[in-house]
C-alpha cells in the first residue's frame, strides 16, 4: 500500500520500506486527496518532539550598616535578581502534530491533489522569559532609654522596588537544524484560512509573540513606640506608597496608610498580686491598611494586532479607563489580652477584631452612554465587614526531666457580610455560577445560591419553590429573586490542635485541623437521564415506584426516549438546596515519631546532632457526609515520610 502524501511538495512519495519502519497509530487523516498520512506510534511521537530547557537565575545582595552611636544607626541594602528561562522545541516533520497542522492549512484541487499554505518540514519553537528585579532600602533606627523609665524606639525608611518581566517567542516553519534555514510564510493569508477541513485559525501565537510587564513601587515608612516603666505602651506607624499600578493622578497616591496602638502590662503594677498569673497584658490598635489589585489598571486596556484584511494595526478594547482606581482600604480595630498562668505552664491570647473594607474593587453595571451598558467593569465601590475573634492556647500537661506533653491550639471565628454593592446579574444562572461577581448586600461574599427544594413528585421528578412559595415541577423559577441564600463556602470557624509528647529522646507529634459552619455545592450528583455515566453511589436510593418520594430525594432514572424526559430536571435538582451540603470536617494532618540520637553517640560520629523521623501526612478525615468527604479529598491515601537529619 503506497503512501498518498507528498513530501515537501516535490512529488516524491514515501516508499513501502519507510512505511514498514512505523506502526499505524491513530489513523484519522484523509487519504485520497494528497494529504500527508504517515502514522507513527506514541513512542516515536515523543522522540520526534524534543524540548530543551535552559534556566539561569541569580540573586545579588549587599548591605551597609553605619552606627553613629549606641542608639542610632543607618542601614542600606540593595538586592538585584535576574532570571532567564529559555525553551527550544523541535517538532519533526514526521510527527503527527506537524502533519496535522500542515494538512489543516491545505486546499483541495480539482485534479485530486492538495495545495499547502504551510511548508511541510520541521517546526522550530523558541521562547525566552526574562525577569529583572531590584529592591533598594534605606532605614534609620533609633533606640534609647531616658532616665531608666522612658524607652523610645523609632524607625524611618524608604524603599524602591521594580519588577520587569519580558517574554517573547517565535515559530519557524520548514526548519533545517543542520543548515539553520527556514521558509517564510504568509501570516496574513493564514489568519483567516478556510481549507478542505473547514475554517482554521492562525494567530500571533503560531508565529511570534512579545510582551512586557513592569511594576514599580516607591515607599516612605515610619513607626515609633514609647514605653513608660515597662508598663504603658503607645505606638504608631505611617506609610506612603506610590506605584504605577493605579491612579493616573497624585490625588490618591498621597493618602497614607496608618495605625495607632496602646498596651498595658497589668502584671507589673504594684497593686497586682495574683501569684498564679505570671503575665497579663491588655492591648488595642486601630488603623487603615491598603491593598493593590494587580488585575486592574487606571488606563483603558486594549489588545493590538495586525489587521490582515486591510493592513495596519487594529486594537480591541478589553476594559474602560478608571482614573480613580486606588487602594482597597481596610479599617481594623483590634482588642486583645495576652496571658501566662500557673508558672508559665499555660500561655495564650484572645483577640477580637472588626474589619471594615471600603473602596473594594467590585463589579458595577456599565453606563449606557459610554457604550458599556451591557457589561460590567470593576471600580472601587464595594464595602464589606469581617468581625470575629481568635483564641490561642498552649499548655504543658506534663513537664519534668524525662517527660513533657504540650498541647496547643488555635480557634478562630469570622462573620463576613457585604454591606454595599452596585451590580445586578442579568440572569439567574450567573448568580449560581459566579456568586462573587454578583454578591448580595447582607450576605457573605462567598455565598451559595440556589432554589428551595420541594421534594420529589408522585412520579419521582424534581420540584422546587419560587420566592413566593409557588411550586415548579417542570422548570426552574425564572426570576433572580427566586434564588435563596444557602450558606457560605468559607469556614465560619476553624482551628488546629497540636500535641507533642516527649519521653527522653523520643517524640510523638500530631496535628489536627478542623473547620465548619460553611457549605459546599454537591457536584457528585446522583442523577442520570440517559446513558450510564459516573454518578454518586446515592443513585442506589433513587425513586423507583410511587410512594418512594416520602423516603428519598434522589430522582428516578429517565431515558431521553421517555415521555417524562425534561432537560430542565437536572438543573432543578443540581442547583437546589438538597444538593448544598455541610462541609464541616476534621483532619489528622500530620503524625510523626522522632528519635534524637544521644549527644554522646553524635560526638563519636563527629556530628553536632542527628535525628530519625517516621511520619504521615493527610492521615485521615472525618466529614458530615460521604459526599463532602469525597469532594474535600478525604479519600486520598496518606503520604508516608522517612527522614534522617544530620548536622555536622
Amino acid at each position: 500500500m503506497p503512501y498518498n502524501g507528498l513530501v515537501n511538495g516535490d512529488g516524491t512519495y514515501y516508499t513501502n520500506t519507510e512505511e514498514e519502519r512505523y506502526s499505524l497509530y491513530n489513523l484519522n487523516l484523509l487519504h485520497n486527496n494528497g494529504l500527508y498520512n504517515l502514522d507513527i506510534t506514541p513512542l516515536d511521537e515523543i522522540k520526534m518532539n524534543q524540548t530543551k530547557n535552559r534556566d539561569f537565575s541569580n540573586r545579588t545582595f549587599a548591605r551597609l550598616t553605619f552606627k553613629f552611636t549606641d542608639w542610632l544607626k543607618y542601614t542600606a541594602s540593595f538586592q538585584y535578581e535576574y532570571a532567564e528561562y529559555k525553551t527550544e522545541q523541535l517538532k519533526s516533520k514526521d510527527s503527527y502534530e506537524v502533519r496535522n497542522k500542515v494538512n489543516t492549512f491545505s486546499t483541495s484541487n480539482n485534479d485530486g491533489t492538495s495545495t499547502f499554505a504551510l511548508p511541510y518540514g520541521n517546526i522550530f519553537f523558541t521562547s525566552s522569559n526574562t525577569t529583572h528585579a531590584y529592591n533598594f532600602r534605606q532605614q534609620l533606627d533609633f533606640n534609647k532609654t531616658f532616665a531608666d523609665v522612658h524607652d523610645v524606639t523609632m524607625i524611618l525608611g524608604t524603599e524602591t522596588r521594580e519588577n520587569k518581566l519580558e517574554y517573547n517567542d517565535r515559530t519557524l516553519y520548514n526548519y533545517d537544524p543542520q543548515l539553520l534555514t527556514y521558509s517564510l510564510i504568509d501570516a496574513g493569508a493564514l489568519s483567516n484560512f478556510r481549507g478542505q477541513w473547514g475554517y482554521a485559525s492562525f494567530g500571533q501565537q503560531n508565529f511570534a509573540y512579545i510582551s512586557e510587564l513592569i511594576n514599580r513601587y516607591v515607599s516612605v515608612y515610619s513607626n515609633a513606640a514609647y514605653t513608660y516603666d515597662g508598663k504603658y505602651m503607645v505606638s504608631g506607624s505611617i506609610r506612603w506608597d506610590k506605584t504605577n499600578l493605579f491612579s493616573t493622578g497624585s490625588k490618591y497616591q498621597k493618602r497614607p496608610i496608618w495605625s495607632v496602638g496602646a498596651g498595658w502590662n497589668v502584671d507589673r503594677e504594684k497593686f497586682f498580686h495574683v501569684s498564679w498569673v505570671n503575665m497579663l497584658k491588655l492591648r488595642a490598635s486601630y488603623g487603615i491598611g491598603g491593598n493593590i489589585a494587580k488585575n486592574s489598571a487606571p488606563y483603558m486596556i486594549a489588545y493590538y494586532s495586525n489587521n490582515n484584511q486591510v493592513g495596519g494595526i487594529q486594537g480591541t478594547i478589553s476594559s474602560r479607563p478608571n482614573p480613580n482606581l486606588r487602594w482597597e482600604k481596610t479599617t481594623t480595630l483590634n482588642v486583645g489580652v495576652d496571658f501566662a498562668l500557673l508558672g508559665n505552664r499555660l500561655n495564650g491570647s484572645i483577640e477580637y477584631y472588626n474589619k471594615r473594607g471600603t473602596d473594594l474593587l467590585a463589579n458595577t453595571n456599565g453606563v449606557p452612554t459610554e457604550g458599556w451598558g451591557y457589561s460590567t467593569y470593576s471600580i472601587n465601590n464595594g464595602k464589606m465587614t469581617n468581625q470575629g475573634f481568635e483564641l490561642t492556647l498552649s499548655g504543658d500537661v506534663i513537664r519534668n526531666n524525662d517527660w513533657n506533653w504540650n498541647i496547643s491550639g488555635v480557634l478562630g471565628y469570622n462573620k463576613n457580610k457585604v454591606t454595599y454593592i452596585n451590580v445586578e446579574a442579568p440572569v439567574s444562572y450567573l448568580v449560581i455560577d459566579y456568586p462573587t461577581a454578583y454578591p448580595r448586600v447582607g450576605n457573605p461574599y462567598n455565598a451559595i445560591y440556589g432554589y428551595q427544594w420541594a421534594g420529589l413528585s408522585e412520579t419521582g421528578t424534581p420540584q422546587v419553590y419560587d420566592a413566593k412559595g409557588n411550586l415548579y415541577t417542570d422548570m426552574t423559577p425564572p426570576e433572580i429573586e427566586d434564588l435563596v441564600y444557602l450558606g457560605t463556602t468559607v469556614p465560619v470557624y476553624n482551628g488546629s490542635i497540636n500535641t507533642n509528647l516527649r519521653w527522653k529522646n523520643w517524640e510523638l507529634a500530631a496535628q489536627f485541623l478542623f473547620e465548619g459552619g460553611h457549605k459546599m455545592r454537591n457536584t457528585n450528583v446522583a442523577f442520570i437521564s440517559s446513558g450510564m455515566g459516573v454518578v454518586s453511589k446515592d443513585i442506589e436510593n433513587r425513586w423507583r415506584e410511587p410512594g418512594d418520594e416520602a423516603y428519598t430525594d434522589v430522582p428516578r432514572y429517565i431515558s431521553s426516549e421517555s415521555e417524562l424526559y425534561n432537560y430542565n430536571y437536572q438543573s432543578m435538582y443540581a442547583n437546589s438546596s438538597i444538593n448544598v451540603i455541610d462541609a464541616t470536617n476534621w483532619r489528622l494532618r500530620n503524625l510523626s515519631l522522632t528519635y534524637r540520637i544521644p549527644a554522646s553517640v553524635c560526638h563519636k560520629l563527629y556530628l553536632k546532632n542527628a535525628r530519625i523521623m517516621l511520619g504521615m501526612e493527610n492521615v485521615f478525615m472525618v466529614a458530615k457526609s460521604s459526599n463532602a468527604k469525597y469532594l474535600l479529598g478525604g479519600y486520598t491515601k496518606p503520604n508516608y515520610l522517612c527522614g534522617v537529619y544530620l548536622n555536622f
